[in-house]
């Protein structure tokens, strides 16, 4: 007798069933059913749906135990060009439209501070820039490139307001025995794939036993 079981998208054929199951009751194709069920689970190690997820500035990848952040200015660029040009709207490629214009624009404002010579303007440029940057430092958006899950006691994730704040995660780590925080922005809810960075981040940490506030 050959019996066909399916569950949970899966399907297995039994074969050599006894004989003494055509005079047994129900009870007993369901148990077997059931043991059956439970071996292959137990034999089967999970396997969780997503190691990574990208941010503003990168990813953030689940490597050996550790969430690895991989973030530059190229990265930040690249995250732009996915979010607002690459299979995106009209509205979506008119914010790149502006973006880009805003940048150019501030560039040839500082080149022509440095071409005649405006010494205050470009010390309060240079010092607003490293400014910013310490303070994203102190905040924690640039700080630790590695943290082990085990170090991690708490997980944050932030939607952030549209058109106001970005989509965000706070981490909470132990570093040498001192508490430590991590911020990681994710693309804003305006970009392409704003919405599937913010579920994937949720399912990566979700999935290795975080409970996300």
């Amino acid at each position: 007798m050959r019996l066909l079981i399916t569950a949970a998208s899966e399907t297995w054929i039994v074969d050599r069933i006894p004989r003494a199951i055509h005079t047994q009751t129900d009870d007993l194709i369901y148990r077997l059913i059931d043991e059956t069920f439970i071996s292959f689970h137990q034999s089967t190690p999970y396997v969780p749906s997503t190691n990574s997820f990208p941010t503003d500035r990168g990813t953030v990848a689940v490597v050996d135990g550790e969430l690895v952040f991989e973030e530059s200015q190229v990265g930040y660029l690249r995250s732009i060009y996915d979010g607002y040009w690459r299979g995106a709207r009209w509205a979506q490629k008119a914010i790149l439209f502006g973006y880009a214009f805003a940048s150019l624009s501030a560039l040839v404002f500082f080149v022509s501070a440095v071409w005649r010579r405006r010494v205050f303007l470009i010390a309060t440029v240079g010092g607003t820039v490293a400014l910013m940057w310490i303070l994203d430092r102190v905040r924690g958006f640039r700080s630790a490139d590695r943290i082990p899950l085990s170090a991690v006691s708490k997980v944050s994730l932030v939607s952030g307001k549209k058109g106001l704040t970005k989509p965000r995660l706070v981490i909470k780590y132990t570093d040498d025995n001192k508490r430590r925080k991590r911020r990681v922005n994710l693309p804003s809810q305006y970009a392409t794939n704003g919405h599937t960075a913010y579920t994937r981040a949720r399912l990566t940490l979700e999935e290795r036993g975080f409970e996300l506030s």
